[in-house]
């Protein structure tokens, strides 16, 4: 950020760090105009911002595009009641064709575990709307940041590498303690809520394991999808725990590509043998880990076909930890946390979340030509309740959400 952004967004050299993030400073303590994670967030809430009814024809603009290529479900992994009146819009003026599963955000995570989760009560009462449309039944918290240079701030089991290869001091930042995370993610459990860790390091994702093991452990099993998202390095001494602990493995697989924050900016400062590790999600697929694919849309593609496209590369040029086939990709890469069951037919009344029909030339296995539609309650005037093509296998799933 140039200094006039600085100061129209009042971060002085007074201007605290905020739980995890971080105000970079120079020698003298003042801020350069780099922000870390979630300290981007105060400059955001200076912005100016467009009425409620710009943003509502946005969203439903969002929708429509999501809609035409399948999508009849989504889960909103950070929301806040701003953001929750933008769907209750849609949803009084009935233009809601879009199942929506809201996560709170906990902020300010230093606080005791019972105001944290009393405050998701409290939001999950105000904005559960209806059961099949509109609810906010889960909460997010974020165990690290990113992993890329020059932030670093993913948390991880050893150091990074500087780029001559050599290791140093920095294992990227604790944003939560453990025994806090533990408290946290417990009491979130106790209150019937999800829980949908970001973790992008081998160590944050290890403390969200360590976290929902405890929390199993106090309170027994349910089943309450809980997920970590982005897993971006995994060790491989964790892959059996998600099975175990009943976790769902949330991949962004359109991310594994060599692309320079791959190459430049990931590799180098990780080394080649972690390198392997990098979105292992066939690993923990042979694991017997549920995977779920997502999109972390706005900041990737929310299109599932490019994902899927990319199933069975590999960063490091190795398909061992990748998903092997079109076919087990599709299974994978349905919306929401869970998949339920594929089903080969499609019916009037059915509640889909995505129809993808794939037909692929018989003499050139390469071409693959794809079709999308959906078929529910909530999208009939886009999409007709009967649909078919020659030389596809239409396929439909039950409802994802509980």
């Amino acid at each position: 950020m140039p200094p006039p952004a600085l100061r129209a967004a009042r971060i002085r050299a007074a201007t605290q760090d905020p739980a995890g993030g971080r105000i970079e400073r120079d020698a003298a303590g003042h801020p350069t105009g780099t922000l870390r994670d979630t300290a981007a967030e105060i400059a955001l809430r200076a912005e100016p911002k467009p009425s409620l009814d710009f943003e509502v024809s946005q969203l439903d603009k969002a929708f429509d595009t999501m809609r035409a290529i399948g999508i009849t479900s989504v889960q909103d992994a950070n929301t806040d009641d701003h953001e929750m009146q933008l769907y209750r819009r849609l949803y009084d003026t009935h233009r809601l064709n879009m199942r929506v599963r809201a996560s709170f955000g906990l902020k300010d995570t230093h606080r005791p575990a019972d105001a944290l989760i009393g405050e998701a009560i409290q939001f999950r009462a105000k904005w559960t709307i209806d059961p099949e449309f509109l609810r906010a039944d889960a909460v997010k918290i974020f165990a690290d940041g990113v992993v890329e240079y020059p932030s670093q701030t993913a948390a991880l089991l050893q150091p990074y590498l500087d780029a001559a290869g050599h290791p140093t001091n920095n294992r990227g930042p604790t944003y939560i303690p453990q025994d806090r995370l533990d408290r946290i993610v417990n009491a979130a459990d106790a209150a019937g809520f999800t829980v949908h860790i970001h973790a992008i390091g081998d160590r944050a994702v290890r403390s969200a394991l360590d976290a929902f093991a405890d929390a199993r452990r106090r309170n027994g099993p349910r089943d309450s999808r809980d997920q970590i998202a982005h897993l971006e390095l995994v060790d491989p001494a964790d892959f059996p725990r998600f099975k175990e602990l009943g976790v769902i493995a949330n991949f962004q697989l359109l991310w594994a590509e060599r692309d320079p924050y791959v190459v430049k900016a990931t590799l180098p400062y990780l080394g080649p043998e972690r390198s392997r590790y990098l979105y292992p999600a066939r690993s923990l697929r042979d694991a017997g880990a549920a995977i779920a694919g997502g999109s972390d849309w706005r900041k990737a593609s929310n299109g599932r076909l490019m994902i899927m496209e990319r199933r069975s590369w590999s960063i490091m040029g190795c398909r061992r930890h990748c998903l092997p086939t079109l076919s087990r990709s599709w299974l994978h890469l349905m919306p929401g946390p869970r998949r339920e069951g594929i089903c080969r037919a499609i019916r009037r009344r059915m509640s889909a979340c995505v129809i993808c029909c794939c037909w692929v030339h018989p003499l050139r296995p390469g071409s693959t030509r794809y079709w999308s539609a959906s078929t529910s309650r909530s999208s009939s005037k886009y999409f007709p309740s009967t649909w078919t093509a020659r030389g596809t296998r239409p396929m439909i799933s039950k409802p994802l959400f509980k």
